[in-house]
């Protein structure tokens, strides 16, 4: 008993000793900076009360897709109308419900054509989009604007940006890319990021091919003479430029605003009748809009969300060899919309949520055509939104106000609309434990001409 007494004494000395020598820390202090990481809230298909499909742009590196109609192919119910392969028309239907009740949305804003009602997908490209999404009926977020409410269904691009950062970094990229009939693209980015959380960056990419693709024309039935030709008047020449900056601040507000211009030029082909062949009609676009986003979250409960928009839109087509007096058929397509948007999103508990959002657009069309009735129309639409979600069951529910007025400055103008549209959804999760929900939603839309 003695030894161990002796043996514990003599290590606590020893213990104490070694502490005794150790010396104090001489490094120089070195207080590091704040460190914000941000990341975006992904949707979750499977959490959604209405079918959601998405694809981002990891998903997109691993599949076979180089244009957004691409990508839009791929997901279930959907239906992809491509007219005239590179370069040419791309439209988009969701339970062949048609592309005019089909919307496509760019950064959370939707993309209009008041003289066609639809939405060409070959204008946009992939190298700036981060993430698809296919809602049908419409999305799940309540704090979006009244607009993407009023669709059968709603297709929305997702652009990337620079990741926020208080240090100067700085990223180019730039692809070419070759095909048959003469296919040439190429395109550019410059992104970076600055101080005080800025981003920013702009892109540019041009497309051209000629599309003379070989065909067999067949002089009448059986075995006739088989010749073997090319398609004319098929070449395409494209050039779309982008630009955009964001800032964040520390207290979670957002601010985005982008600028896109896209023009082309392409040749119509026409029909190939025996030895004639011959075809000259030509087709130019362009289209020009600029956009900006605010949103901010003022404590737990509120949320609010402004947008702003311009878009314009141009479109020449030129016949020469119109047989009329005038020689040739030259009509010139001009129109303009002016958009603005806000939407307040009010939490009082966890599991429920309201919001109510109101968009207000003015839409204006010239021609060149005699009599021609340069119309103008006029939207409101509102639309008060309720969101419950318990551990078994979400309930989300709408409801869209929609006036129009129609105006012209040459003739008769079309009556005034007015229309209440509603939309309501059920999740229900029989199973607590297994990833089975059951999805049941209705919605009455209606669209002008």
């Amino acid at each position: 008993m003695k030894q161990t007494f002796v043996f514990l004494f003599l290590s606590l000395s020893y213990a104490h000793s070694v502490l005794g020598v150790c010396r104090t820390d001489t490094l120089p202090d070195r207080r590091l900076q704040r460190v914000d990481v941000y990341e975006g809230k992904k949707r979750t298909q499977l959490l959604s009360s209405v079918p959601l499909q998405s694809l981002s742009d990891e998903d997109i590196k691993h599949l076979p897709v180089l244009q957004v109609s691409d990508a839009a192919k791929l997901f279930s119910g959907v239906q992809v109308k491509d007219y005239g392969g590179v370069g040419g028309l791309k439209t988009v239907s969701v339970r062949s419900l048609g592309a005019q009740h089909t919307a496509v949305a760019y950064d959370g804003l939707l993309l209009t054509d008041g003289q066609t009602g639809q939405i060409d997908l070959g204008k946009f490209s992939m190298e700036q989009v981060q993430m698809i999404t296919l809602a049908n009926g419409q999305m799940d977020d309540l704090l979006q604007p009244a607009r993407a409410l009023a669709s059968g269904a709603l297709l929305s691009l997702e652009t990337r940006l620079p990741e926020f950062s208080t240090q100067r970094e700085f990223h180019v990229s730039s692809r070419v890319t070759t095909g048959s009939w003469g296919l040439f693209n190429p395109s550019c980015s410059f992104s970076g990021s600055g101080p005080r959380q800025w981003v920013g960056g702009v892109s540019a990419e041009w497309t051209q091919t000629d599309g003379h693709y070989p065909f067999d024309l067949r002089y009448g039935a059986g075995d006739a003479i088989t010749e073997r030709k090319k398609r004319k008047n098929t070449d395409v020449r494209a050039l779309r430029l982008e630009a955009f900056t964001a800032k964040r601040w520390n207290s979670g507000a957002l601010w985005k605003w982008r600028a896109y211009f896209y023009q082309s030029e392409r040749g119509l082909p026409g029909a190939t009748t025996y030895y004639y062949d011959h075809a000259a009609q030509r087709l130019d676009d362009r289209n020009t809009f600029v956009q900006t986003q605010y949103q901010q979250d003022f404590g737990r409960h509120w949320s609010l969300k402004a947008s702003a928009k311009w878009n314009g839109s141009r479109q020449e087509y030129l016949d020469p060899d119109y047989k009329g007096s005038e020689g040739q058929t030259q009509n010139d397509y001009r129109q303009q919309e002016y958009y603005v948007s806000a939407a307040l999103r009010y939490r009082p508990i966890t599991p429920l949520a309201f919001a109510f959002s109101t968009d207000g657009f003015a839409q204006t069309m010239e021609a060149n055509l005699t009599d021609f009735a340069r119309p103008r129309r006029y939207t409101w639409l509102s639309a008060l939104s309720g969101k419950y979600t318990a551990g078994w069951v979400t309930l989300n529910a709408s409801a869209l106000f929609t006036r129009v007025f129609e105006r012209t400055l040459s003739g008769a103008s079309a009556s005034d609309r007015s229309r209440l549209s509603p939309f309501a959804s059920v999740v229900f999760t029989p199973f607590a434990k297994e990833n089975l929900r059951l999805r049941f939603f209705v919605k009455d839309i209606f669209r002008m001409p």
